[in-house]
């Protein structure tokens, strides 16, 4: 990972104005090119994503490829990685610059909560209890945590608490986690139901996601019988915890790692 950098899509100092009509040339405004970027870099310009080819000046540098949009004052990103990798046209088993992600672990965790099963659907939840007291908090205890929490809402009918959706299905659940998770319904006040409910959750495996942090190479293909394939191979692994960012500390996983296609 080290010899690849460990900035992900950082913003540039300044803007940048690209246009289609000069071919390959940024013109930086107030950038400082020298310092944050060199050649073999990834650069994202108005969501397209090219080459480094030269760094001439803080103000001025040459892409692999020509500009595929004209776009005037806008913030620019540089990302580092396998400098090998070519800006070229997308194909399938072609290895490209804009199917290169730097995959962090919220993303490679394969695991969800699906859905929620009414084991006992309690009953006597008074009009107060159900409206303002009663909530479902799903916890997850141990060493192990997911990397974002789930969520869920109620849904009652005639005093009973008679089912639920996800509205956040949450992330990162590993074995551990799904082994040390649960719903809790709890009501608190002076309105109380007379019969607790229980639930059990079902967590799901995301498939489409990848299977490991660093640098991953990902693209969807159709394979010779006409199914939809999915291709993900890992270039290196990542050796540097992207989600522990500190002051002074230049290991910035930035937030538009969602481009990652996990949907």
């Amino acid at each position: 990972m080290s010899s690849w950098g460990t900035l992900d899509n950082v913003a540039i100092k300044g803007t940048v104005t690209v246009a289609a009509a000069n071919g390959n040339a940024v013109l930086g405004i107030s950038s400082e090119f020298n310092s944050n970027v060199k050649a073999g870099d990834y650069m994202f310009i108005a969501a397209n994503k090219y080459q480094v080819e030269q760094v001439v000046s803080n103000t001025s540098i040459y892409l692999t490829s020509n500009s595929a949009t004209t776009s005037a004052g806008v913030q620019a990103y540089v990302q580092q990685g396998p400098k090998y990798i070519a800006n070229v046209a997308l194909s399938e088993n072609t290895y490209t610059i804009q199917r290169v992600y730097n995959v962090d672990v919220n993303e490679m965790r394969p695991n969800l909560l699906g859905s929620l099963t009414i084991v006992n659907a309690g009953a006597g939840y008074a009009n107060a209890a159900v409206i303002n007291n009663t909530t479902l908090a799903i916890a997850t205890t141990g060493a192990s945590q997911p990397t974002s929490n789930a969520q869920a809402n109620l849904i009652f009918s005639g005093g009973s608490l008679v089912g639920y959706y996800i509205n956040v299905a949450g992330s990162g659940y590993v074995t551990a986690a799904i082994a040390n998770t649960t719903a809790t319904i709890a009501t608190t006040g002076a309105f109380l139901p007379t019969t607790n409910a229980n639930v059990t959750l079902n967590f799901v495996t995301r498939a489409d996601n990848a299977a490991h942090t660093g640098w991953v190479h990902y693209y969807t293909y159709t394979d010779a019988l006409g199914q939809f394939r999915r291709k993900s191979e890992v270039l290196v692994a990542m050796s540097k915890n992207f989600n522990t960012d500190t002051p002074g500390n230049v290991f910035t996983d930035a937030a538009d790692d969602s481009i990652f296609p996990d949907g």
